[in-house]
């Protein structure tokens, strides 16, 4: 299976997608594993979690400094977003000041405030019903 996760945020909203491939037998269970893995992370996040979290993002972040095409997108959004450009040093330390709290916090807000689209491609027999999942979301 695959699986990734990636926000797309804009001024006055934003995308919280997830990607999910795997096989017709595995979808349903894919998709609660998922689910559970989501709600967990509303509730409680251990400090290991956000430090290795948090030495992922700021990797990312370095990495896409090598880019240029990654580096004028992000001060494009930053330009949008902000009206400035942000520093790195800046970068940083928001991602420092974020604990397990913050992280739960963060994810509630997130998982409440819209509505759950599901687009399936392929067998699409095992996917759990929307309004289902949409349930467990709510």
């Amino acid at each position: 299976y695959s699986i990734y996760a990636y926000p797309t945020a804009f001024i006055e909203t934003g995308l919280f997608s997830i990607y999910l491939g795997t096989g017709p037998d595995t979808v349903g269970e894919a998709i609660d594993v998922t689910l559970d893995t989501l709600l967990r992370a509303c509730e409680r996040v251990s400090a290991a979690e956000v430090d290795r979290a948090r030495a992922q993002v700021k990797a990312s972040l370095f990495m896409s400094l090598e880019s240029c095409s990654a580096l004028s997108e992000q001060i494009g959004r930053h330009q949008l977003i902000f009206g400035r450009t942000l520093t790195t040093a800046e970068i940083v330390a928001a991602i420092d000041a974020l604990d397990a709290s913050a992280v739960a916090t963060a994810g509630r807000r997130l998982l409440g405030a819209g509505k759950l689209a599901l687009a399936c491609v392929g067998p699409c027999a095992q996917v759990p019903d929307h309004e289902r999942l949409a349930r467990r979301l709510g």
